[in-house]
């Protein structure tokens, strides 16, 4: 059994934006859980002349464990 999540946020104030999606491919229920994914990050700042510029996107794998 597999499960398909996809999830976009985003959030601006005064100029700064920061927007956030993330599409994972889940294999349920297994213990501990196995997931797979495309993430991609996106942040700039623009304050008082000063700029800072963060991106990241990429493939990625984890495993998680709940109790």
């Amino acid at each position: 059994m597999l499960r398909v999540d996809a999830r976009v946020a985003g959030i601006a104030y005064s100029g700064t934006p920061f927007r956030r999606g993330r599409v994972r491919l889940v294999r349920p229920p297994a213990v501990p859980r196995i997931q797979g994914g495309y993430r991609h990050i996106d942040l700039k700042i623009d304050k008082d002349d000063t700029l800072a510029s963060f991106k990241l996107s990429g493939p990625y794998i984890g495993r998680q464990c709940s109790f």
